[in-house]
């Protein structure tokens, strides 16, 4: 299968990978002796466009899947314990703004 990434995904991706380098990795050694990611990493993550969403015109979106395994990759090159952070943040994040089902709502309070 002959698969390309579109060009403006593929630029979207190099700006926010290139504002979480110069915004998170800085701080990453001192953070890893710290043994915790703290809330800046998230805030720093988040300021960068790295999550996959956005608040525009007041709705909070989904930005495409894609984009989100490629921001995810190059984190991961760079320090996979920050991606699996971040990638649960956003998640967990999400779960608590979605209606829930009921089973959930028991499950998790």
């Amino acid at each position: 299968m002959d698969f390309s990434i579109p060009q403006p995904l593929q630029e979207d991706v190099d700006r926010t990978n290139t504002r979480v380098a110069e915004r998170v990795v800085p701080h990453l050694q001192a953070w890893y002796r710290q043994g915790e990611m703290p809330r800046e990493f998230f805030a720093l993550v988040g300021e960068a466009g790295g999550y996959g969403f956005e608040l525009s015109r007041g709705r909070l979106t989904r930005r495409p899947t894609l984009r989100e395994a490629l921001l995810t990759e190059a984190l991961a090159q760079v320090s996979g314990g920050a991606a699996i952070s971040a990638l649960a943040h956003a998640d967990l994040g999400m779960m608590g703004l979605r209606p829930s089902p009921r089973s959930r709502t028991r499950t998790w309070g």
